[in-house]
């Protein structure tokens, strides 16, 4: 989720068909305090294709190893969140395809993915349309995408669990002024099947009795979400700097609101070089069956952490050097810290772990 919490590659908010066919490389390195370290080496192609199509293919191999919390305990009289041992080893492959057929008015984009560890395999198909207007000052997008899971765990080699997501967006850019433009999106997503995470439990030590009541995380069997996106950006010539903020808005049926305001700015040096800094500020509710300790056995409850409520800050600064029009290099430094305390208002959940982590990141782009 701290990964997550830093783009990686925005995507661009108009796009017309590629000119010319671009390659890159890149390299992300995420690292907790005295937990889970992951690395994943990402690489990408887009190519034009005859006149009027695209082709884009990714690719990435995550390598993640350390420790994560397993399971919650009041056995001291408070709830402590404890540790798995730091042999949890994991990888996770996955690749990407899409192809954009352009017209004169707009596009329509096809895509497929896949993603595979030892106890979890997914695999997606994605279609949207785009069309322009008003002298293409004006584009409506519409998406569609469904996501096929199979969960399993190493802890549990019965388990063949099932998940389907079916993901809808409508959206709006609308260029303001040659310098400036709003994009707004909604989208509405709806999943049915298995969303326990199989690998983290509660223990529950009652007055008077000597053996714990353990609870597995046990969730809703559907999860349905609402979000709404709006980004604004500007160029200031005078500065040579592009601003950029956006607002998102999420609410699941499981009780969840989050709230997400990034802003940015992007500052032309000349030669080629370029720096950008971030802040990023996230902030949630706690999910209705969410609870750090469990009095008794339920049907539904979960003390899984992520589904707390607390609030998150990260900050980033990446630096970008172009040589020539082909080759850009660039870095991106962040920091990532989470508190129940940062929520919205405060009144975070009691005893939520906090977490601080650090994202590097490292690529290479050409134009060919």
């Amino acid at each position: 989720m701290a990964a997550l919490a830093l783009p990686v590659v925005p995507l661009p908010v108009v796009a017309g068909q590629m000119e010319a066919a671009q390659a890159g490389l890149k390299y992300l390195y995420y690292s907790e305090d005295q937990r889970m370290t992951a690395s994943s080496p990402l690489l990408w192609v887009d190519a034009p294709v005859g006149e009027n199509y695209d082709v884009s293919v990714a690719t990435t191999l995550d390598s993640m190893s350390g420790a994560s919390i397993q399971y919650v305990s009041n056995q001291s009289g408070k709830p402590v969140h404890s540790l798995s041992s730091a042999s949890i080893r994991d990888e996770r492959r996955a690749a990407d395809l899409r192809v954009t057929r352009h017209f004169e008015e707009g596009s329509v984009a096809l895509g497929a993915s896949i993603s595979s560890e030892h106890d979890y395999l997914s695999q997606g198909v994605s279609a949207d349309l785009r069309l322009d207007f008003n002298d293409k000052n004006t584009t409506l997008a519409l998406g569609v995408g469904e996501t096929n899971d199979r969960i399993g765990s190493t802890i549990n080699p019965l388990l063949d669990e099932g998940r389907r997501t079916r993901d809808f967006l409508v959206g709006v850019t609308q260029l303001l002024t040659p310098v400036s433009l709003i994009q707004s999106n909604l989208s509405y997503s709806d999943g049915s099947g298995y969303f326990n995470d199989p690998y983290k439990f509660t223990l529950s030590f009652l007055s008077g009795v000597r053996a714990p009541v353990v609870q597995n995380d046990t969730r809703p069997d559907g999860r349905r979400a609402v979000s709404w996106l709006t980004r604004y950006r500007h160029y200031l010539p005078a500065w040579q700097t592009a601003v950029a903020a956006e607002y998102r808005y999420y609410q699941s049926n499981w009780g969840i609101v989050a709230h997400t305001l990034e802003v940015s700015a992007t500052r032309d040096f000349g030669n080629g070089f370029k720096l950008t800094p971030t802040l990023r500020y996230y902030s949630q509710s706690a999910a209705d069956f969410y609870s750090p300790v469990q009095t008794s056995r339920t049907a539904i409850g979960s003390s899984d952490a992520r589904l707390a409520a607390f609030g998150a800050y990260t900050a980033g600064l990446k630096v970008q050097k172009n040589f020539g029009e082909r080759t850009t290099l660039d870095a991106t430094a962040a920091v990532y810290r989470q508190e129940a305390g940062y929520r919205l208002n405060g009144g975070g959940s009691p005893d939520f772990p906090g977490l601080t982590a650090r994202i590097l990141m490292v690529g290479v782009s050409r134009v060919f």
